[in-house]
Order: structure tokens, then C-alpha cells, then sequence
């Protein structure tokens, strides 16, 4: 018999305190990043580096950042590992442990069982529905931590949840919930009866949750810090740890602070970015205001996918699907991302169109992403318009 997801939790959270150098890999976004900050305050010989999807980033990562010492592997909101990178981590080192927490659809569970990494998914352990965020969890492996809970909120929000953890930020710590959420009463109060009364994962009112997840994005603080999160990940990756070590080190009001002056290191190219990222939001609504279906591409040496499928889905209200496409010069790969709205989905369509094609990509129902080769986009393009248009016409 199976043991229970809170058995399979506590069996995380000794192995990272008992670990005397253990090792991370995560997401590169909010939802890992504020795993990762969780984790450390457990353990303080935590290291950590993020991944993306693609094999030589994974790779490279391993090269740069893991020795034969580091005793335990925990892997936090990474959809996709290259079992190439299993076998290095097993060749280096064939004593260690692996631990793997994740949300997404359970695309990795052959290689689960083949390498015996310890795993837990609440889509497979709790529920087919409960896709809660990976710093979720790793709220639960910190034991409620009250260290943790701003962490949680920010990356639960940030991942697009609102979960009861923000009713303990609003009682137990209502002055940093009141800076976080810096909204007026009325909307703040809208917002608190919400949780209140809702499932997180109740369909009847995702149109209602969607609406006050974007206020929050769009219009508080606490999204300021989610955007500059998403930032840090288009460093050049020399950067990266240093923009995210100032992140879990600052307070939360310098920080709100260091965003608002936009000078510095990462702060004012965060400036910068977010005004380009203006500039590209401006021509995108004006091709796609009032269509149900946004596609939108742009090329350049930094994507804005993320960015702008996200906010794309507040500015255009109308739109149903959307799909951005960025092209890196020089780069032989299409990145691209996806956000639609209920019931319309978007990870089934992604997987079905990339069968048989150079590309890998996936995500949630309504948020995925994928790299598809120069060579089979195309054929990946005809497939996926012609899955979204039979689905816009049902």
C-alpha cells in the first residue's frame, strides 16, 4: 500500500535537513525561485541553479554547478529532465538520492521509476485536479513555516493560485499582507471573502479567480515582485545567482523601493525591459484587439513571451487563446508561449502538435510552452491553429 502525500512530504523534509550538502534544481520562475527560498531557510548548505526545458541547458547547469559531494538532489517545478542529466548525476556520484516535486502532468514518471527518484506530484498523490504550485509544497516540507509564509503567497500568486495561505498572511502578519496586496479595502475585502468561500480549484468561478489574480499582478506590489522575478530568468546566466541572491536577501519594502528607482545592478535593466516590454505590448493589443485567437511573434536577443501572453490575457479581454511566438537570432528554435481561458486548453494541443517533430514542450490546461526546431515549426503552426479553431468553434 502506498504511503500517504504527508508521509511522502515528511520523507522530503528529513532528507533536506539530514543532508549535508544537498543540491537543487528548479524552475526558472517565480513558483521555483520562491521553492528554492523555502528550502534554503530549512536548510542553510542548500545550492541551488535553475533549468530550462532545453538539454544543454540542463547540461550545462550539471557541469557548472554539481560535484561528486553534494549528498541529495531535489528537483522543484521542472516539468521536463533530460535523462541524460539523470545518468550524469548518477555517474558522478551513484550513492546519492534523488527527490523530484512537481505539478505538472506526469510526463516524467517513466524515468521516475527507472532511476528510483523519490517522487511526489498532487496530480498523481492527492488528486487529478490538484495541480497546487511546487512552493506550495514546499511551504508543507517546510512545516508551515511563518519564515516562509510571504514566500509561499508570493510564489502561489505569482503561479497563478490563490490559496488559503493567504488568509494566514491577512491574520497573522496583516501588515505585510496590506503591503503586498496594497489595494483599497473594498477590493482588498473582495478579495479575502473569495478565498474564503472558494475552492482553489473550483471551475464555477475561474473566470472570477483569473479577474482578481490579474489585479493583483497588474496593480499591487506583490506583482511588481513576480515581474521582476520572471526578469532575472534573461540574464545572462553569469548573472543570474547574484540578481537572485539580492532577491531572497532584500526586504520587501527595499525592494519594492529598488524597483520603483529602476537604478542599480538588475534593477535598472529591469527598467529597461519593462519598457521595451510596453513598447511590444502597445503593437500586439493593436493587431489583436477583438479576436478570439492572439498570435503574436517578435524576434530580438530577449523574449517577452511570458510577459506578454500573460498580461495580453488582461489587456484583450476578448481573446480566448493566445500564442507568442519569439524567434532569438541566430537560434534554430522557436520559443513559444501559450495562456487561454476556460474552458479552452492549450497543454493537449501543445503535446499532439509536436508528435513526430523536433520539439518538446507542454504545461497546464490553460498555460504551456514549447521550443519547436526552425525546420518543423511550421507543420507544429498548421497543426496547433487547426486543433485551437475546432475548439473555438464548439
Amino acid at each position: 500500500m502506498d504511503i500517504s502525500y504527508q508521509e511522502r512530504l515528511a520523507d522530503f523534509s528529513s532528507a533536506l535537513k539530514d543532508a549535508k550538502k544537498p543540491f537543487l534544481f528548479h524552475d526558472s520562475d517565480a513558483d521555483g525561485t520562491f521553492s528554492y527560498f523555502q528550502l534554503k531557510n530549512l536548510n542553510s548548505k542548500l545550492q541551488a541553479t535553475s533549468i530550462s526545458k532545453t538539454k544543454d541547458v540542463q547540461l550545462k547547469a550539471f557541469e557548472e554547478c554539481v560535484s561528486s559531494d553534494h549528498d541529495v538532489i531535489f528537483f522543484f517545478d521542472t516539468p521536463h529532465i533530460e535523462e541524460e542529466l539523470l545518468e550524469h548525476l548518477l555517474g558522478q556520484n551513484p550513492l546519492r538520492k534523488m527527490y523530484y516535486v512537481d505539478h505538472h502532468t506526469n510526463a516524467m514518471l517513466p524515468l521516475v521509476e527507472k532511476y528510483s527518484i523519490t517522487y511526489f506530484n498532487p496530480l498523481l498523490h492527492i488528486d487529478s485536479k490538484d495541480s497546487r504550485p511546487s512552493c506550495y509544497w514546499a511551504y508543507l516540507i517546510s512545516q508551515n513555516s511563518k519564515k516562509n509564509l510571504p514566500l509561499v503567497c508570493i510564489g502561489s500568486v505569482s503561479d497563478f493560485f490563490l490559496l488559503d495561505c493567504l488568509l494566514d498572511l491577512y491574520t497573522l502578519k496583516r501588515g505585510l499582507f496590506d503591503f503586498l496586496i496594497n489595494i483599497d479595502d473594498k477590493r482588498k475585502t473582495e478579495l479575502v471573502d473569495f478565498i474564503k468561500t472558494y475552492e482553489f480549484n473550483d471551475i464555477s468561478v475561474q473566470e472570477k479567480r483569473t479577474q482578481l489574480i490579474q489585479m493583483i499582478w497588474y496593480e499591487t506590489n506583490l506583482g511588481k515582485i513576480r515581474g521582476l522575478v520572471d526578469f532575472i530568468y534573461k540574464l545572462e546566466s553569469e548573472n543570474i545567482p547574484r540578481a537572485v541572491d539580492i532577491i531572497r536577501k532584500i526586504d520587501f519594502n527595499d525592494l519594492i523601493i529598488s524597483i520603483d528607482a529602476g537604478q542599480g545592478f538588475l534593477f535598472e535593466d529591469y527598467a529597461a525591459f519593462m519598457k521595451k516590454h510596453k513598447e511590444l505590448m502597445k503593437k500586439a493589443v493593436d493587431k489583436n484587439k477583438g479576436r478570439e485567437f492572439v498570435v503574436f511573434e517578435h524576434k530580438g536577443k530577449t523574449s517577452y513571451n511570458r510577459q506578454l501572453s500573460e498580461e495580453l490575457l488582461y489587456r484583450i479581454p476578448e481573446a480566448k487563446v493566445l500564442w507568442l511566438i519569439f524567434t532569438k537570432m541566430d537560434s534554430e528554435w522557436y520559443s513559444c508561449s501559450f495562456r487561454s481561458r476556460y474552458p479552452y486548453i492549450v497543454n493537449k494541443p501543445i503535446s499532439d502538435s509536436l508528435i513526430g517533430l523536433n520539439g518538446q514542450g507542454g504545461g497546464h490546461d490553460q498555460a504551456g510552452g514549447c521550443s519547436v526546431n526552425k525546420q518543423d515549426f511550421d507543420e507544429f503552426k498548421k497543426r496547433f491553429i487547426q486543433t485551437i479553431e475546432s475548439q473555438l468553434q464548439h
